[in-house]
């Protein structure tokens, strides 16, 4: 009956740490999801065939149809040609990288927009996004009108394409945004009261997360785990002890990635393991299936494709009748995200 109430304590320990840990995380990367967004400066277009000032038309007409898929940060342009006229600078004539940088780096900006107006049998519009921090052209498309009327539909089709490919973009940062499935492996060391007569293992585990809740850079996951491992009897132990234990687990993983191919994810997991003891002492085998608690922390690296290695450390507890059996895992594994 002690060990039912202790079992109950700490599933509910386990619940209420999981709910407590996403009522906070939850809204802090809601709230990065919604305040991030890349800030964009619009330069003036330049004109081929055509006026100036039509050309600037279609500048402003790129910015609203920009402004309404509501995902960069958009300059306004009163305060570009200020921060510029106090450098001497202006919007206008700027068409190369360098360039683009250099006025990208006076407005803080983390993409500059040039582009083009020409006309001849209709009207073509060219945009190019220039990464500031990067030095070079990010994306670059361009559309075509016969007409005036045509020109609006044009343009905001344009924006939508841009604003697709941006959120593709955020979407995949580092590579980790979806569904994912790791194997891993490694030494697994018993820390019960058994140790002393058993050896290290190699444990076998697969791991499936799917980021619910993310933004460019914090992740909320759901986390299946399997494992599998078989612990032989110590050398220094006369008489044969083994231990098997397989089970799996289910609970949140909260992440961190940086430098958009570095993940750092710890992960909470409570579940059921299965175990089987044969003694050492009276040569018999007690079989088990117990609740099982485990802290599992992974870093990732993403190499392309979606393809990533990974490695990890984590701490089991299986609530076996007598003693909790007690496992130390790391090792590494190979995955991919879908």
């Amino acid at each position: 009956m002690k060990r039912i109430q202790h079992s109950r304590l700490l599933i509910f320990l386990e619940i209420f740490t999981i709910l407590l840990i996403s009522g906070i995380i939850a809204p802090i990367v809601a709230a990065d999801k919604q305040q991030h967004k890349k800030r964009v400066a619009i330069l003036d277009f330049t004109a081929e065939n055509t006026t100036k000032t039509y050309a600037n038309a279609v500048r402003n007409l790129f910015e609203v149809e920009i402004h309404k898929t509501a995902v960069f940060d958009i300059v306004e342009r009163n305060q570009m040609e200020t921060i510029l006229n106090e450098q001497g600078m202006q919007m206008t004539g700027c068409i190369d990288t360098a360039c683009a940088v250099q006025i990208g780096k006076m407005l803080s900006a983390e993409l500059i927009v040039t582009g083009s107006v020409s006309k001849m049998d209709g009207y073509t519009i060219t945009v190019k996004f220039v990464n500031v921090g990067k030095g070079k052209i990010e994306f670059a498309d361009s559309t075509a009108a016969r007409t005036d009327r045509e020109l609006q539909q044009a343009v905001a089709t344009l924006a939508g394409k841009i604003a697709k490919a941006e959120k593709t973009s955020t979407a995949s940062h580092g590579e980790g945004r979806g569904f994912s499935i790791s194997l891993i492996g490694g030494p697994s060391r018993h820390m019960g009261e058994k140790a002393e007569y058993l050896k290290p293992t190699i444990v076998y585990g697969l791991l499936l997360g799917y980021d619910f809740l993310c933004s460019s850079h914090l992740n909320l996951s759901g986390v299946i785990h399997g494992f599998h491992l078989a612990h032989r009897e110590s050398s220094e132990f006369p008489k044969k002890m083994e231990l098997a234990l397989s089970g799996g687990h289910g609970g949140i993983g909260f992440g961190l990635t940086l430098a958009d191919t570095l993940r750092f994810q710890i992960n909470v997991l409570a579940g059921y393991a299965s175990s089987e003891l044969k003694s050492g002492v009276d040569g018999k085998k007690y079989s088990s299936g117990d609740m099982s608690l485990m802290a599992l922390f992974e870093t990732r690296l993403y190499l392309f494709k979606g393809v990533y290695v990974l490695g990890f450390a984590s701490y089991q507890a299986v609530l076996y009748s007598g003693s909790p059996l007690q496992e130390m895992q790391y090792g590494g594994g190979l995955g991919y995200v879908f």
